[in-house]
């Protein structure tokens, strides 16, 4: 009879990451669900072209989760894929970015929601608690309220790629989280009009410590640098492969 070899180490590795990569999409249990809805203001359309959207979102939340240093991207990216339909059944939930930091040392996502109650609903001491078993430390999760949301190109979402609740795509996207230079109020709307190339969407944003800050929303990572090159700003890079629209309406 053949004997069955062991498994070797990276085998099991691999088999193990699979396993602990669901991007910890649990349906948080719902304390209480916020009633009002903060719309974010937008800049009209002028005659470049460009395209912008009256979103019923309030609250930007970035999180960083600690990687695992054996769940390469590939692997990870998968886990995400299976998490999208948890995470397009989240109430409040109108866009999530999956993420990696620019040194894929971690993981998470940047999430645009109708408002601050629902994020934190999701962000419950469970989600903390969750995050610390399975890879050592509590996850991070910063929050921001959203002044302005401008959309400068579609982002050619595949509704088949999803369900009726939600639709996105895969890709190479890139997310900069920018502080301007001496708190600068014109970098969002001077990007606008500028419309570098690669550039999607601007969200203005302001942070718990009352700093004006930007997240833009790029095609992929040399349009992102090429942008940035010479900004003297603090810039924080989010690697971005999956881009998630919950096309659920609010209640």
């Amino acid at each position: 009879m053949k004997r069955i070899q062991p498994l070797t180490l990276a085998t099991r590795m691999a088999i193990f990451a699979l396993s602990t990569i669901p991007l910890l999409a649990f349906r948080a249990p719902s304390t209480h669900r916020a009633t009002h809805h903060t719309t974010a203001r937008t800049s009209d359309p002028d005659e470049k072209g460009g395209l912008a959207s009256l979103a019923s979102v309030s609250t930007l939340t970035i999180t960083r989760v600690k990687k695992p240093w054996y769940a390469w991207r590939g692997l990870v990216v998968k886990g995400m894929e299976k998490s999208i339909p948890e995470y397009g059944a989240i109430d409040g939930l109108s866009e999530k970015f999956y993420t990696f930091t620019e040194k894929h040392d971690r993981f998470g996502g940047i999430y645009l929601w109708q408002n601050e109650q629902d994020a934190q609903n999701w962000f419950n001491p469970g989600w903390f608690d969750r995050t610390e078993k399975k890879y050592g430390q509590k996850g991070q999760v910063d929050y921001f309220r959203i002044t302005e949301v401008t959309i400068l190109a579609a982002t050619d979402m595949d509704p088949a790629a999803g369900s009726k609740k939600e639709s996105w795509r895969t890709g190479k996207s890139w997310a900069v989280l920018s502080y301007p230079a001496g708190g600068d109020p014109d970098l969002g709307h001077g990007l606008a009009d500028s419309r570098p190339a690669g550039l999607l969407k601007i969200v203005a944003l302001t942070d718990a410590r009352q700093q004006m800050c930007f997240l833009t929303l790029w095609q992929d990572k040399p349009s992102a640098m090429a942008c940035f090159k010479a900004y003297k700003g603090k810039n924080e890079y989010f690697d971005t492969p999956i881009l998630l629209t919950n096309a659920k309406p609010a209640l």
